[in-house]
């Protein structure tokens, strides 16, 4: 019989805002880069997605391979993108199964559970 792995939904959440803010430096870093000609902040935006993005696929119970996987993909251009996404609609879905709600910057940190949750 297979056992359902537990999930902490909280580790989940702060790790999926992680994530989504991660993306959102690396956006800003690289319009500054385009417009203002500042390009040193993708020095600090690429590995904090990179940060989130593992702190995300841990807390979703994937193996080390995956998320070293997951973390390679994001230097490439689309590629990266889809699987942030995918990474982000995983976490999404198991946050909405508990009742948990999850809006565009990822659920907010009052709404996720101090105890771990099985999934």
């Amino acid at each position: 019989m297979h056992r359902a792995k537990e999930v902490d939904l909280r580790m989940v959440g702060l790790a999926q805002r992680i994530a989504i803010w991660g993306f959102l430096a690396v956006v800003a870093a690289n319009l500054l880069q385009i417009f203002v000609k500042i390009s040193f902040l993708q020095i600090i935006a690429i590995p904090f997605l990179i940060y989130g993005v593992f702190r995300l696929a841990r807390s979703l119970g994937l193996h080390i391979v995956e998320t070293i996987v997951y973390c390679v993909l994001l230097v490439i251009p689309i590629i990266g993108i889809l699987a942030l996404w995918n990474l982000i609609n995983k976490a999404t879905k198991i946050l909405h199964a508990k009742g948990i709600k999850v809006g565009v910057m990822g659920p907010i940190v009052e709404d996720l559970p101090v105890n771990k949750v099985q999934s």
